[in-house]
């Protein structure tokens, strides 16, 4: 029997074996593993070039997760990876066959996460459920010893994303 798995099932597998083994010393990454999910669930779309739109996160994860030994709170940038969108990006659903697009709150973060993420999660958001964060500010994002590195991350994935997608060859 053969099993033939997109670039996106390998990522997503990979995280989540992971996370379970690191989950097995520090039980902070059954958390991240939660984050994972949710966002997972959240971002449900599909990218500019047809990729699954949480192959986004999982991007930015596997390049952080090499760089854990060099972050004070790997569990934390991790987290924050994975939830780093869940504010400013609507997902589209269905609801008596109309499609409607939903908004994580703030709230929801804080019910779920705690104070801190929600906190760090709008520090990294450029917009709030459609509409402009007026406290967004690279500069306290980057002071962040947190949201620096995820926002690094961002940033670095959505450029090489950007690379990927020219043609240079034709």
């Amino acid at each position: 029997m053969q099993i033939n798995l997109t670039d996106y099932s390998k990522l997503y597998i990979s995280a989540r074996y992971w996370l379970l083994g690191m989950a097995e010393h520090d039980p902070r990454y059954f958390e991240v593993l939660d984050a994972m999910d949710w966002a997972k669930t959240h971002h449900n779309g599909l990218r500019n070039g047809g990729q699954p739109a949480f192959i986004h996160q999982l991007g930015i994860f596997h390049r952080m997760r090499t760089l854990r030994n060099h972050l004070k709170n790997p569990a934390m940038v991790l987290m924050l990876v994975f939830l780093h969108d869940i504010v400013e990006d609507a997902t589209t659903v269905e609801e008596n066959g109309v499609k409607v697009k939903k908004y994580v709150s703030p709230e929801e973060v804080k019910a779920r996460y705690g104070e801190e993420v929600m906190h760090k999660v709008l520090k990294l958001s450029k917009e709030i459920q459609g509409q402009p964060n007026p406290n967004y500010s690279l500069k306290a994002v980057f002071e962040d010893e947190d949201c620096g590195p995820a926002k690094l991350g961002d940033r670095d994935n959505n450029v090489a994303e950007v690379v990927l997608n020219w043609n240079l060859f034709n």
